[in-house]
């Protein structure tokens, strides 16, 4: 049986957050780049110009940087599995070194440290399901010497 260990959150994280985010601000963006200097009213044309070019650029930074790499990972007996949500890959549990969960303030994140390079990378980062991490690691116990928790 095939066990997910990764929160359903991460689909509304990783697809919808940042398409519906860069839908508003690049038209946003748009419409202050593109509106002559009478129709913005009392602000500043150039200031307002640059702060919203400005703005999406350090969102689309952000998105690139800290949502995009996230993945959605099940697991069972022999493999894990990964996905991008247009991609997905299997790895044999003999080419993970650990299985790493550290908790924030509002997530719970964790990593899968591989042997060597995938086609992911090195580290698979993923937003962790508590409930679902436990129930994986209570049903699969082989799994459990690979965990590492940190606060």
């Amino acid at each position: 049986m095939i066990y997910q260990i990764s929160s359903s959150i991460t689909l509304v994280v990783k697809i919808f957050l940042p398409s519906f985010w860069l839908a508003f601000f690049n038209a946003f963006t748009l419409i202050v780049l593109f509106t002559d200097k009478s129709s913005i009213g009392v602000l500043p044309t150039g200031g307002l110009r640059l702060g919203a070019v400005l703005f999406l650029a350090s969102g689309v930074f952000i998105f690139y940087k800290m949502i995009y790499p996230l993945k959605r990972i099940d697991l069972d007996a022999n493999y894990i599995y990964v996905s991008t949500y247009l991609k997905n890959v299997r790895y044999a549990k003999s080419d993970v070194v650990k299985l790493e969960t550290n908790k924030n303030i509002l997530f719970t994140f964790g990593s899968v440290i591989l042997n060597g390079e995938g086609s992911f990378g090195k580290r698979l980062n993923f937003i962790a399901s508590v409930s679902k991490f436990t129930r994986a690691m209570n049903a699969l116990p082989d799994w459990k010497e690979k965990v590492q928790q940190t606060q």
